[in-house]
């Protein structure tokens, strides 16, 4: 199979060859890894993007219409991965921030789980933690999470590329996230 062209597995696939679609994944694996993991900067979402692309491979085989470049075609789809992932990144956070005000809004003789103490405690540690980030890093957050500017926006008016305000923001996310994590504990 190793010697077979992309357009010849492909048509194996389609029929339903799973040796055709083993080679396909050992060729382009890497590619789709590589990719994914530069555009979104987290290695773990990477190889659920490289599983989620391969595991559509094969189970819309037959509806498959790739007449181009098998390349061009999977470089196009893990970018339309990497959007949905930063959109549910996005949305996760934004269900995390919805929660803490849900919380916060609880009437003060209900019984709960999480006291008021401990919110306060976690704003004031989450406000310390957003000024601990270096500069540039902190700015593209709070451009982004406080004045909701578009990537595009942000990239703009701080003369940055696009992936880096992307970077910048995957690698605040992380920070915080490493920073806050013993408030997990009171939430989970």
């Amino acid at each position: 199979m190793d010697h077979l062209h992309d357009q010849e597995l492909l048509a194996l696939l389609k029929e339903g060859n799973h040796h055709a679609y083993e080679q396909l994944f050992v060729r382009y694996w890497k590619l789709v890894f590589t990719i994914a993991h530069h555009k979104c900067g987290d290695e773990h979402a990477a190889l659920d993007i490289v599983q989620d692309i391969f595991f559509h491979l094969w189970e819309n085989r037959q509806q498959l219409l790739i007449t181009g470049n098998f390349t061009a075609w999977l470089t196009a789809v893990v970018k339309h991965k990497v959007i949905d992932w930063y959109r549910a990144t996005k949305s996760r956070d934004q269900q995390k921030a919805m929660l803490l005000l849900q919380l916060q809004s609880q009437s003060a003789g209900e019984e709960k789980a999480v006291n008021h103490a401990a919110i306060r405690q976690l704003q004031t540690d989450f406000h310390n933690a957003v000024e601990q980030l270096p500069e540039r890093m902190k700015a593209v957050y709070l451009m982004s999470h406080h004045a909701n500017l578009p990537i595009a926006e942000i990239a703009r008016k701080l003369s940055l590329k696009p992936q880096s305000v992307k970077n910048h923001l995957q690698k605040a996310k992380e920070k915080l996230r490493k920073m806050l994590e013993h408030h997990l504990s009171l939430f989970w």
